[in-house]
């Protein structure tokens, strides 16, 4: 039987070798968005922003932190935000523009998205005039501070808080040891400048019910 000729076969393989490359093509464009839909599974990206102080407030009946948390560039308003920002460095007295995805959290969770950081937008330090409020005791709950052995106040045991005044402190060290249950202690604050995590009471609220 004679060969087949040179030309046909040189065609054939040819063939072979472009329906090859076509199929690994088709695997590695399948693997890429694979890969991307892990990346980001269920969720979208878009734009935050976190306030430059963060609330103490009660989950579950129990103290922790919040953020307040505005989505879009110019947000016009700042709800709580229960959970966390997963990558997310947080400093007190400064707003951030982040880039994050955003996702569905679970149907156990207080907050109903969570987020995880892409990037930092921008990172802009407030002014010394800044003044911002929030409470610290609810109604039905404990006072959410802790008083240390030198009588150096700090919500929620982490961020230390200082007075305007001798008076003053010793006001809120007499209502934490007096308040009722449903009693309600408010603060207004600004910033310590100078020292990381310090915040300094200037106006102190208190409602009894």
């Amino acid at each position: 039987m004679k060969s087949a000729n040179p030309l046909i076969r040189m065609v054939i393989l040819c063939g072979i070798s472009g329906i090859m490359s076509s199929s690994g093509s088709s695997n590695t464009f399948q693997s890429a968005a694979i890969s991307n839909s892990q990346t980001q599974p269920g969720g979208k990206e878009v734009t935050i922003v976190v306030d430059h102080f963060r609330p103490p407030c009660v989950d579950r009946f129990a103290p922790q932190w919040c953020y307040l948390i505005g989505v879009g560039e110019r947000p016009s308003s700042f709800p709580y935000y229960y959970g966390d920002i997963e990558g997310f460095k947080y400093q007190w007295g400064h707003e951030y523009r982040l880039r994050v995805v955003q996702e569905d959290a679970p149907q156990s969770a207080s907050s109903r998205y969570s987020y995880r950081l892409i990037k930092v937008l921008s990172d802009k330090k407030v002014g010394p005039k800044r003044i911002f409020s929030f409470p610290l005791k609810i109604p039905l709950n404990p006072p959410l501070l802790n008083v240390d052995g030198s009588s150096d106040i700090y919500l929620l045991g982490e961020v230390k808080i200082t007075t305007i005044n001798a008076k003053l402190k010793a006001r809120l060290l007499r209502l934490l040891e007096t308040a009722a249950p449903m009693d309600s202690i408010g603060g207004d604050f600004k910033h310590d400048l100078k020292r990381e995590n310090v915040i300094t009471l200037i106006n102190l609220r208190h409602e009894k019910n």
